[in-house]
């Protein structure tokens, strides 16, 4: 699989991403990006690593969280796909306070937790199964619409073994296996 990175200013990658939204959008409004999943890096977080020992899904205190520029980012995104006509059918984010705020400020429909995406820094003993349900779910999506899923690094690396940086997205055509990195990093 080759990596190609697409690192530009803002601007220019969201004009990149609008004259290649039917990447997004493609065949017809009732079939709408079938089999599209994008995997997104949760939007710029504070720094610092989560502590097992303190990590509690149901309180932000004990986890990293975003920063003001990772809430910008976010919705910046979604204005990308509100703008762009991508056909969204489902958004799945981690339940990490980092992952699931940048799946809401996207703003561009309802999301589902799924504790089958959190971050697998903290879960090790489990990753295995962990990867083996996320894989599944990506596999089985036919849409109508493009799958959107927030998570983290991890687990964007050890399901494709490619880095992203924060709020960047790999756009994955599963029907052809072709992808791309889209990046909206300052």
């Amino acid at each position: 699989m080759r990596k190609v990175v697409l690192v530009c200013a803002l601007s220019a990658a969201i004009a990149l991403m609008l004259a290649g939204s039917q990447y997004l959008n493609r065949g017809s409004a009732s079939e709408g990006a079938q089999g599209m999943v994008i995997l997104m890096r949760h939007a710029d977080a504070t720094t610092g690593r989560d502590s097992p020992d303190n990590l509690k899904l149901d309180d932000c205190a004990t986890q990293r969280n975003l920063n003001d520029n990772g809430r910008r980012q976010a919705v910046r995104l979604g204005q990308y796909f509100r703008t762009g006509g991508a056909v969204i059918g489902k958004i799945i984010a981690s339940p990490m306070c980092r992952a699931s705020e940048t799946a809401r400020l996207l703003d561009i429909g309802p999301v589902e937790l799924s504790r089958d995406f959190v971050d697998l820094t903290n879960n090790k003993a489990i990753a295995d199964q962990l990867l083996g349900k996320q894989r599944d779910i990506i596999a089985r999506w036919r849409g109508p619409g493009a799958l959107i899923i927030v998570t983290h690094g991890s687990n964007i690396r050890a399901l494709t073994t490619v880095d992203l940086d924060p709020a960047e997205m790999l756009v994955v055509d599963s029907t052809s296996r072709r992808w791309r990195l889209v990046s909206f990093s300052e």
